[in-house]
């Protein structure tokens, strides 16, 4: 079905106001390689091995109205 190198990620999300779906899509490599974004370091803590509020902010606006609450488990 795909020849070559090849990556299957999910499309990004563009209208907050519909029901969340996803939607697979290929991508191939060449198109994407070497355009990989690194997470700036204002968004993580390493001494407390966590993300910053900054992070969070940046966040919000791409996951929508609600945000999930989460535990650590370590």
């Amino acid at each position: 079905m795909y020849r070559g190198s090849f990556s299957i990620g999910i499309e990004e999300r563009k209208n907050f106001s519909q029901k969340y779906k996803v939607k697979f899509i290929v991508n191939k490599l060449t198109n994407i390689a070497g355009k990989t974004k690194i997470m700036p370091t204002k968004f993580y803590n390493l001494k407390k091995f966590d993300v910053t509020n900054n992070f969070i902010n940046y966040c919000k606006p791409l996951i929508g109205k609600k945000f999930p609450q989460t535990t650590s488990i370590i």
